[in-house]
């Protein structure tokens, strides 16, 4: 903002107050010609010695106004006297070449004005500057928050994958070899008292894979987003017994990996509200590709949401139950929209994320 009240108001300041000091030349000439004869002065009020008069104001008021507003102030008093006397030496020049009306009582005005002026545009780009400093200060601190936010994600991830992996490497093993020690017994036991023991382990290993699976998509890793996506949509239609639609580009290259991995958290929790709460019967997900921006939006025909809907998210989140939170909070660190409307029955959930962000705002990418 100081860069452009340099660079725009300015020089509109400027020439404002220079052709000031030239109508403030004619307003004084009656009183600096009075003062004139008092002092017996010779004076002339021709055309000629009347530009001359204004010329000489409007000299002068730029060189004040600029000294007012560039000099530093330990040397400002010096600059001022330097101009004012050489002004002084020019009118007497003048009035001595060519009558020209000396004045005095103007250049005491020019003076003033050209040093209040000054000052008063001296304080308002200070203003302007430390608010800007202070803009920018905040903004600092908010890219700060952010990093510190992403930095806890990114450790958040890392010990979900670390978990997989054990549980693939440890729990999982153990139980296939379970079941291979009990696949070596059923000839010394009837296989039919060993069907239950190994339903059991079946169910088990797949809760353990659904567990990591979870924890950690391999599948937005492997096979991309929209991937990602209809596998969780797959998954969660089993869960809640409701059918599903999923209307998604193959791929949208200005998403980063963290980006996609916040967009698939907060899907997966608007699902899983919707198995736990909706009753619902069909659920849409769309994701396109609006102009720049990216819109996921998830409808359902479920039984609506409570009028009282903010309270019950307290009190949820009272229960130990936050999903909802955890889906503003990843929202937040996306600096995306999100949106809940219900019109009676059925629930449209909306994110918008913003595709256009400078450089040094854009969401910072994780290793995996």
């Amino acid at each position: 903002m100081s860069a452009e009240l340099n660079d725009r108001i300015l020089p509109r300041f400027f020439l404002l107050l220079t052709a000031s000091a030239a109508l403030i030349a004619s307003c004084l000439t009656p009183l600096d010609s009075r003062l004139s004869e008092f002092l017996a002065l010779p004076v002339c009020s021709d055309l000629t010695a009347l530009l001359l008069r204004t010329g000489l104001a409007c000299a002068t008021m730029a060189g004040l106004l600029m000294t007012a507003l560039k000099v530093k102030a330990a040397n400002r008093l010096i600059v001022y006297l330097q101009i004012s006397a050489l002004s002084l030496l020019l009118q007497w020049w003048l009035n001595k070449s060519l009558q020209m009306v000396p004045m005095p009582s103007t250049l005491v005005v020019l003076f003033l004005l050209a040093v209040q002026s000054g000052g008063a545009y001296r304080q308002l780009t200070m203003r302007l500057e430390k608010a800007a400093a202070d803009h920018y200060g905040l903004l600092l601190k908010e890219q700060e928050v952010l990093a510190a936010k992403l930095a806890l994600l990114r450790q958040e991830e890392a010990d979900r994958r670390l978990l997989a992996s054990d549980l693939h490497d440890q729990v999982l093993q153990d139980l296939k070899q379970l079941k291979a020690a009990l696949n070596g017994l059923s000839s010394k036991i009837d296989a039919a008292d060993l069907t239950p023991i190994e339903t059991l382990i079946d169910s088990s290993s797949a809760q353990v894979r659904a567990v990591m699976e979870n924890l950690f998509p391999s599948v937005l890793e492997n096979l991309g987003f929209k991937s990602a996506l209809s596998e969780l949509l797959r998954q969660t239609t089993l869960k809640g017994g409701f059918r599903a639609h999923l209307t998604c580009p193959e791929e949208v290259p200005e998403l980063s990996p963290i980006e996609k991995l916040l967009l698939f958290r907060i899907v997966q929790e608007v699902l899983n509200n919707i198995v736990k709460h909706a009753q619902a019967g069909q659920v849409t997900l769309q994701v396109e590709a609006v102009p720049a921006s990216l819109k996921i939006t998830i409808k359902d025909d479920g039984k609506g949401l409570p009028s009282d809907f903010s309270t019950l998210t307290k009190q949820a989140e009272e229960r130990g139950s936050r999903g909802l939170r955890y889906i503003e909070q990843r929202a937040d660190l996306l600096q995306a929209a999100v949106d809940w409307q219900s019109a009676g029955s059925g629930t449209t959930f909306t994110l918008i994320l913003s595709l256009v962000r400078e450089q040094n705002h854009q969401t910072e990418e994780v290793s995996t």
